[in-house]
């Protein structure tokens, strides 16, 4: 059977549980007049149902008035998230351990999330750090995590958006400096 779990995206590309089952995914929902921008946001899929507003619905701290949205776990500004992980290995260093990884196009970067509450009942909220950074025209689009605890991420090189995106790419590795080769 095929049920609907959440409405009110416009542009959710990742999808991530973490160690608690706990369903997470991001929404690129900036609109065209930058003073009027939803912006790109990190989402907890609190339960099956919940709606997430769009089109114009925003978010509940810029709407205070409407009791009927939900604050995203981190506000990405007007940006490009892609693809999302949960890394839940001991291999790589702590500021990767237990959280949400995410590629930002727009950033050329791969950012890390630890959700938390501030207090019982309240919503989770993250703080984002960069933990990948790509350079010239780097965008990171495909994170997963592999054999071991490798992080592996795919990246695409391209100067901005393209129609029909035909660009050089790479699926590159992330590993320790101590890493024995699986192969």
């Amino acid at each position: 059977a095929v049920e609907v779990i959440a409405t009110g995206l416009r542009g959710p590309v990742g999808l991530a549980f973490d160690r608690q089952g706990q369903l997470f995914t991001n929404d690129n929902d900036h609109e065209s007049r930058a003073d009027q921008y939803a912006p790109a946001k990190l989402l907890h899929v609190a339960h099956a149902g919940i709606d997430f507003g769009w089109p114009r619905g925003w978010m509940a701290s810029k709407l205070p008035d409407r009791l009927d949205l939900n604050e995203p776990v981190c506000d990405l500004g007007r940006g490009v998230p892609c693809d999302l992980t949960f890394y839940a290995e001991r291999y790589l260093p702590e500021s990767v351990q237990e959280r949400l990884l995410q590629c930002r196009w727009d950033r050329h970067s791969v950012t890390a999330y630890r959700p938390t509450r501030t207090q019982e009942g309240a919503p989770l909220t993250a703080v984002e750090e960069t933990i990948l950074q790509g350079d010239a025209n780097c965008r990171p689009v495909g994170i997963a995590v592999g054999r071991g605890g490798r992080l592996f991420v795919t990246a695409l090189y391209m100067t901005g958006n393209m129609a029909a995106p035909y660009c050089a790419s790479d699926l590159v590795m992330v590993t320790r400096v101590d890493d024995v080769p699986p192969y």
